[in-house]
């Protein structure tokens, strides 16, 4: 189908849409309501490439399956600092499910921990922050739809049509070039690093902790402005199989990655997760990529990092769950950007149990912390010199007795001419300060390749 036919057949739809709200009826018991159109094969993320709004988000999950692109708010969720997780959520639930037969979700995250700083570049974000979208470009498979949410009230109804009114609905431009690089800072820097490394190895002897995660911060200045979502479409294009997200919460601030860890998945009462970690590249030959895949499943180091990941999981699913299901065995996930090492469980989520819970219990995982989680997070405190902010948080969305989230890592906060990259390497006994560096490079790599193109 030619670009020309979708914009024309895209351009009816907004005449659709317009339509059907003005004979919405305003006089039913309705709080909300939800318009959806079916429509013709368009790319979500090169629709999203084309607006303006200043509120703006993405996701695909990882198996490809799903994908939106939204811009604007019906309702918004936004917490600036600590807040109660299990009211925000009776809050969501009691906006979507006043009908249960509409496709209502809620997207959005929170922050790794309570930890803030005052002037961040996360205040936008806040500790917590999920939107009821205005407008939604979906394809579920292969099914494409258009969808708008409105309040029912005049006034939300005139917003709601001066909104539809500044929409494009066209492909945004792909051919920009990135601006200079003018410098790169690491925090913390490689000598730092070491020492940080040090004090974790000197907890393990003391047997505080048995694992933690340590991350950096990245640093990149350009000459100008960088354009995110075009960032995040080449990202995809470098890293397939991933989670990619994007949540661009004011004007000229965005965070974005590509991640290739599974939080959570729920239908009803069953959940899905997963405990990843272990890093290695991919091979440039079949026999070169059986090779990492072998040492990835035969490296004492890393297995002993993953076994923490599995025993924290199944520790925390045995207090929410029952009947689980885990594999047989130890798997390798292998993506464009490398593989890792996977383990996979399956549940049935005692009744009563809500996503709140979930959330809470699950995040954040040993993965992304260590283990015994609260040790770790505790030392994190004291030894990270940065604020992590949504890096390493739940990421997804919320709907009616479903739900799913992908932990945020191979992220990257961007705000005008400023992109921060975060990624983390879990230490055990037995780490070595350099290898460690040197995987984080690894990890961030599919971003750098991305705005060096």
């Amino acid at each position: 189908m030619s670009p020309v036919k979708n914009i024309i057949e895209l351009c009816d739809i907004t005449l659709m849409l317009r339509e059907k709200i003005h004979n919405l009826d305003t006089n039913s018991d309705k709080n909300l309501f939800r318009i959806e159109i079916d429509i013709q094969e368009y790319s979500p993320l090169d629709w999203l490439l084309g607006q303006h709004h200043p509120l703006q988000f993405y996701w695909e999950s990882r198996d490809g399956k799903f994908e939106v692109a939204w811009i604007g708010s019906t309702k918004k969720f936004f917490y600036p600092q600590s807040f109660d997780l299990k009211t925000l959520h009776n809050e969501i639930q009691d906006l979507i499910t006043q009908d249960s037969s509409l496709f209502l979700r809620v997207y959005g995250g929170l922050a790794f921990s309570n930890r803030t700083s005052h002037g961040s570049l996360w205040n936008p974000f806040g500790q917590g922050s999920f939107v009821l979208p205005r407008l939604e470009l979906i394809r579920n498979d292969d099914q494409y739809l258009c969808a708008i949410n409105i309040l029912n009230s005049s006034q939300d109804i005139s917003l709601a049509l001066e909104e539809l009114s500044r929409v494009h609905f066209k492909p945004g431009s792909s051919d920009k070039i990135y601006p200079e690089i003018i410098s790169r800072t690491d925090l913390p820097d490689k000598p730092t690093w070491k020492e940080q490394i040090e004090e974790a190895l000197l907890a393990f002897q003391e047997k505080r902790i048995e694992k933690i995660v340590l991350a950096r911060k990245s640093t990149f200045k350009f000459a100008n402005k960088i354009p995110p979502l075009l960032l995040l479409k080449r990202l995809k294009q470098i890293s397939a199989q991933c989670y990619y997200f994007y949540f661009q919460p004011c004007p000229h601030t965005a965070f974005l990655g590509a991640s290739p860890e599974q939080l959570y998945k729920r239908d009803h009462q069953t959940m899905w997760t997963e405990a990843l970690a272990g890093t290695r590249p991919r091979g440039k030959s079949a026999k070169t990529d059986q090779m990492w895949s072998d040492e990835l499943l035969t490296c004492d180091k890393d297995i002993r990092e993953h076994g923490f990941v599995i025993h924290g999981i199944r520790e925390i699913l045995s207090t929410i769950s029952s009947k689980i299901e885990e594999d047989p065995q130890l798997n390798i996930l292998k993506l464009t950007g490398g593989q890792h090492l996977l383990y996979r469980f399956k549940s049935l989520c005692h009744p009563n149990v809500s996503d709140a819970e979930i959330l809470m219990a699950l995040s954040p995982t040993p993965a992304v912390a260590g283990y015994p989680t609260q040790n770790a997070l505790s030392m994190i405190e004291e030894i990270e010199n940065f604020d992590r902010g949504w890096y390493a948080g739940p990421i997804g969305w919320l709907g009616h007795n479903q739900a799913e989230f992908a932990v945020a890592i191979r992220s990257g906060l961007m705000c005008d001419n400023q992109l921060d990259l975060f990624s983390g390497a879990g230490i055990v006994k037995g780490s070595v300060p350099d290898a460690e560096w040197d995987e984080i490079e690894a990890k961030i790599g599919s971003f750098t390749k991305a705005f060096l193109i």
